[in-house]
């Protein structure tokens, strides 16, 4: 009786746990891992989760996230996240992101000079995007 007691409350204690750690949305959604994926730096994912995830985020906006869901960042292919972060550096440089209206409202997401040349030198740094073998010209 007193170990199926202990059961009891070790699965409870568990599943709380899991309440609390995730939210309160029950057992945690775990994105899969992409094989051989490119990995953000720890230094870049602060900046991205400051300045660009507000939008670029499951819960974003809809146009936001055709162009980068960080939520499914490790959903992407690697070429496919090495042209995204491509695509990252050339909106900051060209001054696109964060667009006018979100630089007003929270004018703290505006990135600043270093912040992107170090996303830039990081995407500088990754593979070039392949093009599919049937693309390909020959």
């Amino acid at each position: 009786m007193k170990s199926r007691t202990a059961s009891i409350l070790s699965i409870s204690f568990i599943s709380m746990l899991f309440f609390f750690i995730c939210g309160g949305k029950g057992l945690c959604q775990i994105a899969p891992k992409a094989s051989n994926g490119i990995v953000i730096p720890d230094s870049l994912k602060t900046i991205f989760q400051n300045s660009c995830m507000p939008c670029h985020w499951q819960g974003g906006g809809i146009k936001s996230t055709l162009h980068v869901n960080f939520s499914k960042w490790d959903e992407y292919k690697p070429n496919a996240q090495a042209g995204k972060a491509k695509k990252i550096c050339s909106a900051l440089v060209d001054d696109k992101m964060p667009p006018a209206m979100a630089r007003e409202k929270k004018p703290e997401i505006v990135l600043k000079n270093n912040q992107i040349d170090a996303i830039c030198k990081w995407s500088a740094s990754l593979p070039a995007e392949s093009q599919p073998e049937e693309n390909k010209p020959e």
